[in-house]
């Protein structure tokens, strides 16, 4: 699964974040320090060109704020604490690449998401919770219309029976798609797919 998060700094719940950082051990005066500079802006949206009334922020991470980035990939860390002991347990699964080398059942870089396991809906489901407590907590929300379901190797009946427990589009016949600027394909890509990759190279070059 593909996983985009709508708002995803806009919607930081303040309190979440501010117990994830104490549970990692940062110190009372570091945690007052950030919670000053979050807590503390007032916000006054554009209506038709001009500053609207002024309120002050209660949620969320002001997106192009140094601090944003990292704040927000501590909060996500979380979820990746979660899924990774969900896969030690057995609870959820992960996906085998090599011998010798654990199963991945999660790929993270600030908001965006990459969820991988058994093509299953008991899986499917287990992940599905475990998503849903991490949004309620947070204050996230799923993008349905931009997240995705990939599969191969598995019926395309049970990857619309997954795709319906998330409640997001799937793609039942792929070659690659984009995450992190790189192609992820099903075997070997055929050299043509990164056509468009090194038609934007070449045109910042």
């Amino acid at each position: 699964m593909k996983l985009d998060l709508a708002n995803a700094f806009e919607r930081v719940r303040h309190s979440f974040l501010f117990a994830v950082l104490q549970k990692m051990g940062f110190s009372p005066l570091l945690l007052n320090t950030i919670k000053a500079c979050i807590s503390s802006p007032w916000i006054a949206p554009l209506i038709n060109g001009r500053p609207g009334p002024s309120f002050q922020s209660s949620r969320g991470l002001r997106q192009g704020y140094p601090l944003s980035p990292y704040l927000f990939i501590l909060m996500a860390e979380s979820f990746s604490c979660a899924v990774n002991h969900k896969r030690q347990t057995g609870f959820v699964t992960g996906i085998k690449f090599e011998d010798g080398i654990k199963n991945i059942n999660h790929s993270q870089f600030a908001d965006d998401t990459l969820l991988l396991g058994g093509a299953t809906t008991i899986i499917a489901r287990r992940f599905k919770s475990l998503l849903d407590k991490f949004m309620r907590y947070s204050g996230g929300q799923i993008n349905h219309l931009k997240s995705y379901i990939y599969g191969w190797n598995a019926s395309s009946q049970m990857i619309h029976s997954i795709a319906n427990i998330f409640g997001v589009p799937c793609k039942i016949n792929w070659d690659c798609f984009s995450y992190l600027g790189m192609l992820v394909s099903i075997g070997n890509a055929r050299a043509g797919v990164w056509d468009l990759t090194l038609d934007k190279m070449k045109r910042k070059v």
